[in-house]
Formats: C-alpha cells, structure tokens, sequence
C-alpha cells in the first residue's frame, strides 16, 4: 500500500466469504487470506468460484496534489504462483479554490488549473521552429493536438478543454527533441 496512505483508518467493508483473515505486514502489505475457502473451479462454477473484498482507507494530509496512489493484488490459490491482478491508480485533487490558478514548469505556463472551458498557455520556444501542443489523458493517449510554427518567441494561445469529461490530464509541449508538460484538472464549475 502507499506511504500516502493512513493504515490506522483501513476498514473493511464487505466482503464475499466470512472465514476471512486480516493483517498488515511490513508496514504497508495488507494481507487477507480466506482459510478453507474451498472455492468450486471457474469452468465448474464460473460465478460461484469468485471471491472479493472490499475495503477503504484514508490518505495522509501529505498526499502532494494530483499526485497518485497504485495499488496491485497478488492472488494466491493452494501453493501456486501469485496471479497478480490490474494496477488500480487513484489520484488525488481538491475542489477547493485554494488550488494554485497558475502552474508552470521552466519556460511553460498553463491556467487556470483546475480548468472549466479553456486552458491558456505560454511557452517559449526558444530554437525551435515547429512546437507541437498535445492534450493526453493520464494513459497517455493524445485527445487533440496541434502545431505551430514559432521561433525565439513566447507563443501564447489557448485550447478548448470543455469537451473533456472532468479528470486529470497533460498539456505536452513537444519541439522535435524535448517533450514538457503539465498535468491539468478539467472540472465543471
């Protein structure tokens, strides 16, 4: 589990078998194990051979803004190897107006952050001819883009961000070589 995380507030709160064991071993591996389960096979029976637990736990007043908390399981049958499953990624934001309206990395500046409609930006595009602007969402995977062609100047411009469902993204500055960005929240006000 993350360091972000607050142990002490982990509860469980359902959970598919009742002959379940808890506990947290080396600070932050939450272990459950169902003692003689005795589970039928999937192809036997497909939705009886399942098992689940659900649970939730605080995080620390330390969690940095728009940062994230991963999260795995390894599941182990009888003495098999560990079926490990998806990394879940949670990450963290505040509606609050207290968010800084201004976020900027070396010669890139993007607001207001969090977002409604329109993203502004500057960058300085120093040598560079041809910059490339591209919205990602936090896969990786580029939702608009569009490029320019500026050299040793600040282009300033904007995008269109109302079309986005409320999230975190990236605004990637990329100049042939050299690829900034910025994470984003798009929120509806």
């Amino acid at each position: 589990m993350s360091q972000y995380l607050d142990l002490s507030t982990f509860n469980i709160i359902s959970k598919s078998h009742q002959n379940l064991n808890f506990r947290i071993n080396h600070g932050n591996v939450a272990e459950f194990r169902f003692n003689n389960i005795m589970l039928p096979d999937s192809l036997t029976d497909p939705i009886g051979s399942n098992g689940f637990i659900k649970y939730r736990v605080k995080y620390l007043s330390t969690l940095p803004l728009f940062d994230s908390i991963t999260n795995f399981a390894d599941i182990y049958f009888d003495y098999n190897a560990a079926v490990r499953t998806n990394t879940a990624i949670t990450y963290y934001s505040s509606h609050s107006s207290s968010v800084s309206e201004i976020h900027s990395i070396e010669q890139l500046l993007a607001y207001p952050n969090p977002v409604n409609d329109v993203l502004n930006f500057h960058y300085y595009t120093g040598e560079n001819s041809n910059i490339t602007v591209r919205i990602c969402n936090i896969l990786g995977t580029i939702l608009s883009e569009k490029t320019f062609n500026e050299k040793n100047t600040v282009l300033e411009s904007s995008v269109q961000t109302g079309g986005l469902t409320n999230g975190i993204y990236f605004i990637e500055f990329f100049d042939g070589i050299n690829v900034q960005r910025i994470k984003f929240l798009k929120q509806a006000f």
